[in-house]
């Protein structure tokens, strides 16, 4: 498995990404598909590949492409749940302490950059500044990584 790896951007507050978060008489959160919508409102492209799991994290994730970067988008059930995950990860992002307290090494193949924002955790393993860059302005700084 490829592994590659809180302000909220304004792209997030379009009325065309809130739609595939559920309820659109709800407050704004970021999701899934607010998040894929607001990448490709930068003019980024932006492939689903499929899912991916991480030991340290409690619910599947998905992968996906921003500009060919492999990225890993690990959606919540609430923005609690994803806090009470983003917690337990290292400021470098180099290990993760599970829900049983147990400390996992992560074993990503480039340097970790990982957000955290409403009902996500993203994680990105890699160095391509453009795609940094674009997580930055829809995601705000990141929570962990070097």
């Amino acid at each position: 498995m490829r592994h590659h790896w809180s302000a909220l951007g304004a792209s997030l507050l379009t009325a065309g990404a809130l739609a595939g978060c559920g309820d659109t008489q709800a407050p704004p959160e970021v999701c899934f598909a607010n998040f894929v919508a607001s990448l490709r409102a930068t003019g980024t492209t932006v492939e689903i590949l499929g899912d991916v799991s991480e030991p340290f994290f409690s619910v599947p994730g998905r992968l996906i492409t921003v500009n060919d970067e492999d990225i890993e988008v690990f959606e919540y059930v609430s923005p609690d749940a994803s806090t009470a995950d983003a917690t337990r990860v290292s400021p470098d992002a180099m290990a993760v302490v599970d829900a049983s307290g147990n400390v996992a090494s992560a074993s990503w193949i480039a340097t970790s950059h990982v957000y955290h924002t409403g009902r996500l955790i993203v994680v990105y393993a890699g160095q391509d500044v453009a795609v940094i860059g674009v997580l930055k302005s829809v995601l705000g700084r990141k929570i962990a990584g070097r």
